[in-house]
Order: C-alpha cells, then sequence, then structure tokens
C-alpha cells in the first residue's frame, strides 16, 4: 500500500480500538503503549474523537499502525488471551474498575452456562424481539426447553413492527448489537430499521431459534398452577385459542410497543387519514397532501425530516422541544476508508463495538445527577448546567439567523429529564422549510378536517400521524397474569410498576420480565446490554432453582421492597426524577417506573449473582 493509501485509511478511524486490533493481529505490546491510552475525558455534549487523545499522541499512534497495517489486511481475526488483560485496561482505564468481568463478556460474549437438560425444565418466552432472542438464545444454551411465542409475523418486535419514514436506531449500532453475535461492520453509525431487524432474523437462524418461535400468537392469560407448579399460558392463534404449559414464564415484550394516541374530542369524525408511528400505513399517501404531526419526540424526530420534501404542507404540533445532542454523522453511512477498515483490519468490528461500550457506560450519567443544593431553573446541578449551555450553544450555531425556531427549539426543562435525540441538523432544517409550521400547544379536539391547538390556532389537515408514545408505564399489557391466590399482577401494581431486580415480583413464581421495570436507559449505555444480563440473571435463577431442587421461587416481599426503595431514591437524584418535571418516564403517581437510574456496572452486579436469601423458594422437584 502507498503513503497515501495507508493515510485515507487512517484519517476515518478511531484511533484506540484501532490500537487494541493491530496489537492481537501482529501480537506487538507497543501497540498497547501505556502513553497512547486514552484518557476518557468527561463527556459533554459533543462526541470526544479518540477518547481525548491529544494530536501528538495520535499522531504517534498514526506511525506505529501505519508501518504494520499492510501486513495485516485481509487476515483472520483473532483474540490473543495473553493480551485481552492488557487490552481491556488500555482501552477502559478508570472505568475498569471492579468490572473485568463485564468487559471481558461485552468483548467476547458469555460463558457458557451450567446445563440443566436433566432437569427438564420448560420456559415459555413471550416476544421474539430483542430481549426474546436474548432470552431464548441463553435459555437454549443451558439446556432450558424454550418455546417462544410472538404476535407477528416475524421476529424483531420493535425493529419488525416499527417501519415509518426515517425510522433508525439513536444508540451507536455496534453497541446495539448482541455480545454472542457481533458483526464486523454495519451499513451506518446508527442503523435504520431494515438492518436491524434483518440483524434480528439473523440471529435467529444462526442460533437455530426459527423452530422454536410460534409466530401469530398472542399471550392474552397466564395462571399460575399451585397444585403442579406450571404456568397455564392462554394464546390467541391464527386457527383459535392454544394453550401452553410451562415451569417458567419470561415476558420479553419491551415497554415501547402498546401505541398512545390521545382521546381528542372529535376525532373520530375527521374525514381523512388517521395513523401512528408504531403502525405506519404505507398505503397512505403523503405526496401534495396537508399533514399534521403530533408530537415532537423519537420518532417524530426522525418523521418530520423523512416526508418533509413530499408533503405539500407540514404542521407540526410541539407540547415540548426535546433537547437535541448534535451528531453531526447521525444519517451519515459508513462508507469508504472507514468500512474498508472495518473489512480488513482483523478484529478492528469487535474492539470498536467494545470502544463504544466502553464510552457509553458512563456516557452522559455524571451530568443529569441532581445536586440538592443548586437552584438554578432549568438545571440540577453545575454539570448540568454547563451541559444545557453546550447544547443551547449547539441550538443557537444553527438558527442564528431565525430567533423564532430558536425559541421554538429551546427547552425549559433540565437536560436529560426526557429523551435526548440525536441532531444531525435535518431537523432544524425541514423546520426552515416555508411549507412548514410548528404550534406550540396539543391539540385538544377537532373540527373536520380542522385541528384545533390548546391555544387556540387551528389548521386543515388531510393525514394526521400521531407520533405521541406509548403506554410505557403499562408492563405486560394487555395481557392478564394470574399468580397465587388468583391475583392478578395488575391487581398488585394497581399501576405502580415494580420488580425485584427489574424482573420479579412476590407472589408470582417463576415468572421472569426482561426489561421490566426500571430496566430502561436513558443517558448511557445500551438496552441491549440490559437485555442480556436479565437473560443470563434468568438462567442463573434457574440453576439455583434446580440445585435447591424446588419448584418454584419468587422474591420476598421485604427484597421486593428494599429493591424498590434503593431504585427510587437513586432515580430521585437524576434529572428525570425531580419533581414538576413531567416526563413519560414517570408513571401516573409521579413515581419513575421506567428508567435504571445507576451504573451499568450496578445492574451488572445486580444480575450476576443470585442472592438467595430474597427468595422463597417452594414445592420439591
Amino acid at each position: 500500500m502507498s503513503v497515501d493509501q495507508i493515510e485515507e485509511l487512517l484519517a476515518g478511524a478511531e484511533i484506540p480500538p484501532l490500537l487494541a486490533a493491530m496489537a492481537h493481529a501482529t501480537g506487538d505490546r507497543a501497540f498497547l503503549d501505556p502513553g497512547l491510552a486514552p484518557p476518557h475525558r468527561q463527556r459533554g455534549a459533543h462526541l470526544v474523537k479518540h477518547g481525548g487523545m491529544d494530536e501528538p499522541a495520535v499522531e504517534r499512534a498514526k506511525k506505529l499502525i501505519a508501518a504494520a497495517l499492510p501486513d495485516v489486511l485481509g487476515r483472520e481475526p483473532a483474540l490473543r488471551e495473553e493480551l485481552i488483560e492488557p487490552s481491556l485496561s488500555f482501552l477502559a482505564g478508570r472505568l475498569r474498575d471492579g468490572a473485568d468481568d463485564l468487559l471481558r463478556h461485552e468483548l467476547v460474549g458469555p460463558p457458557t452456562p451450567v446445563d440443566l437438560t436433566a432437569s427438564g425444565l420448560r420456559a415459555v418466552v413471550v416476544g421474539a424481539g430483542v430481549s426474546g432472542l436474548a432470552a431464548a438464545v441463553n435459555l437454549r444454551a443451558a439446556g432450558v426447553d424454550v418455546t417462544v411465542l410472538d404476535k407477528n409475523e416475524e421476529v424483531g418486535g420493535t425493529w419488525w413492527e416499527n417501519t415509518y419514514p426515517g425510522c433508525r436506531l439513536d444508540t451507536p449500532n455496534f453497541t446495539y448489537s448482541y455480545s454472542f453475535a457481533q458483526r464486523p461492520v454495519w451499513p451506518d453509525h446508527f442503523s435504520q430499521q431494515p438492518d436491524l431487524r434483518d440483524y434480528l432474523i439473523e440471529v435467529s437462524s444462526q442460533f437455530r431459534l426459527r423452530d422454536a418461535v410460534r409466530f401469530g400468537r398472542e399471550v392474552e392469560e397466564a395462571v399460575w398452577e399451585e397444585s403442579t407448579a406450571e404456568w397455564v399460558v392462554t394464546v390467541h392463534a391464527p386457527q383459535g385459542r392454544e394453550v401452553y404449559r410451562c415451569d417458567v414464564l419470561v415476558t420479553a415484550v419491551g415497554q415501547l410497543n402498546r401505541p398512545r394516541i390521545p382521546d381528542i374530542p372529535g376525532l373520530d369524525e375527521f374525514p381523512g387519514d388517521v395513523m401512528h408511528s408504531a403502525t405506519w400505513d404505507h398505503g397512505v399517501e403523503l405526496a401534495g397532501r396537508e399533514v399534521a404531526v403530533v408530537g415532537t419526540g423519537a420518532s417524530a424526530f426522525q418523521i418530520v425530516p423523512a416526508v418533509v420534501d413530499d408533503v405539500a404542507r407540514l404542521t407540526v404540533f410541539q407540547r415540548n422541544a426535546p433537547w437535541m445532542l448534535p451528531t453531526p454523522h447521525y444519517t451519515q453511512p459508513i462508507d469508504g476508508a472507514q468500512r474498508r477498515l472495518f473489512e480488513q483490519v482483523p478484529g478492528y468490528g469487535r474492539w470498536y463495538r467494545f470502544w463504544q461500550f466502553v464510552a457509553s457506560m458512563e456516557a452522559w450519567l455524571p451530568l443529569v445527577e441532581v445536586d440538592p443544593g443548586w437552584s438554578e431553573p432549568g438545571t440540577v446541578s453545575r454539570l448540568n448546567a454547563e451541559f444545557r449551555e453546550e447544547l443551547l450553544d449547539a441550538l443557537r450555531g444553527q438558527f442564528a439567523d431565525r430567533p423564532d425556531l430558536l425559541a421554538v427549539c429551546t427547552p425549559s426543562y433540565p437536560p436529560g429529564a426526557k429523551r435526548m435525540l440525536r441532531d444531525d441538523g435535518s431537523w432544524g432544517r425541514a423546520l426552515r422549510r416555508d411549507h412548514v409550521d410548528v404550534v406550540r400547544s396539543g391539540v385538544v379536539r377537532v373540527e373536520g378536517r380542522r385541528l384545533i391547538a390548546a391555544d387556540g390556532s387551528s389548521v386543515e389537515a388531510d393525514v394526521i400521524v400521531f407520533a405521541t408514545g406509548f403506554r410505557a408505564e403499562e408492563f405486560l399489557a394487555p395481557m392478564r397474569i394470574v399468580g397465587r391466590e388468583g391475583r392478578t399482577l395488575s391487581e398488585h401494581w394497581k399501576g405502580d410498576a415494580r420488580a425485584y431486580a427489574t424482573t420479579s415480583v412476590p407472589g408470582f413464581p417463576n415468572l421472569f420480565m426482561l426489561l421490566g421495570p426500571n430496566s430502561g436507559l436513558a443517558a448511557n449505555g445500551s438496552i441491549v446490554f440490559m437485555s442480556e444480563c436479565a437473560a443470563e440473571y434468568v438462567v442463573r435463577c434457574l440453576e439455583t432453582l434446580v440445585r435447591r431442587q424446588a419448584e418454584a421461587m419468587a422474591p420476598t416481599v421485604e427484597a421486593y421492597e428494599r429493591f424498590a426503595e434503593r431504585v427510587d431514591a437513586a432515580n430521585r437524584r437524576r434529572a428525570w426524577g425531580v419533581p414538576g418535571v413531567s416526563t413519560w418516564y414517570q408513571n401516573q403517581y409521579g413515581r419513575v417506573s421506567q428508567n435504571w437510574p445507576l451504573e451499568l456496572a450496578d445492574y451488572w452486579e445486580l444480575t450476576h449473582r443470585v442472592v438467595e436469601e430474597d427468595f422463597d423458594f417452594t414445592g420439591v422437584r
């Protein structure tokens, strides 16, 4: 390779993970020189290139890489066991304290679980999305008989259902993948819906799960039968009702799958087309029509730029502006020299995924921590105020010539109190268009084709798109889950969903929830990590159940309440948990039932150790 070709390849590289890849490709520890280790500077609104390495260190690293690069291109990837520990230390630095097992897991995947085949355990997993597939893979690896039930016609969950224009990740795509099913390269920095869908279908084939999935099956009811220590699961199927019996019930239905459409007077009489972003009707023509988008959350943020060129007029109804994280490459593909690096440098994709995970461990979590003594409006701490100013500077740069749009796009609440969105400027460009209007209030009623806003203004529309989120607080709805003594889970929760270790509830034996209450992430990490941790925790619980020769296990009331107090106290110390903030993270009681407020390492520790005294074990197997 010529010097110019090598320079072109390295121009788009992220240097720290490339150094680790080169160390394993060559066996040379010089690539892990502590003098080249990234300092991991505090993350603010903007991404820090190379983990904050200074320019002399970057140039020295590039020279080291350039000298060896031609000899390793195209080799088979390899992980050298003797270099794994030095590589983790090199890339993770101070983040590594007490997290060696966690980091190794994210690099090489989970260890083989205890073989439970002889136990004869049968599990039903409800849902074949990200969490359901993680559960099925881990249970099968442990020798548990698994049946997966899904209401759709294919695996993928939210990535099968959501097909609206512009649908893509807002988490970097390498970390939005399983540790046990890593890809060396992705098409985009933030994958589009079809790529995520196809990835999950590939995983279901790769791990031979297709025979375990029953499509078109929507669970109506699951009843615990004490006499047999079984769950009796009633399912609505294409040919009528079906019944499944199992020892273990695992729900993996996610948090964002039941659309919320506001109850607006007159909506039923609207003469045009109405749809929710999650149930997009591709038969509805938008070209040349007047379209109203209600909401400015994550889906609206993607839909509006994707359809703005097609419609005759676009009106956006906004109650609260979203905070936007500057991400210039958000909608850009991974191509050219960057793609060649992933394709030709052995192991670079694996180390790049690990590098993204390391960056996500803290991410913006310290910036949303509440300082009880802080009183500045719109912020919760000095760091949060500095974060807000960075975000505002980015907005001011976009709208320097449009103070009206700057006012529209500036939130009043603290950064992190609501979901933060990725911004490459496309939202602002869409709002600048002459045929686009923003109404800064919600829709209160519909009169014929006219939508009346809370501020008294009105607009006519041919199509209404509700980008109004989901009934996130209604965990497991509309399923009816009946535990001991005939008590339903909805009766137990009374609208305030909680779960011990985010997975289980007293009185509901052998029921485990993936992405259950308080397992969502808002400022750090990837939900795939949470799904994997919970899935592996289920297997550890079953290992404990079998070892104790018991039939059933459920958390004690004391452990359940103690865990809830811990999580609630931590959520009150986050921007999304302060009084006066309106966010879907909170339920009707004002309690944050969605978010995991602690670090990823805390969730890892929680789910990788079964505290036996926190459970009641019953029956003899």
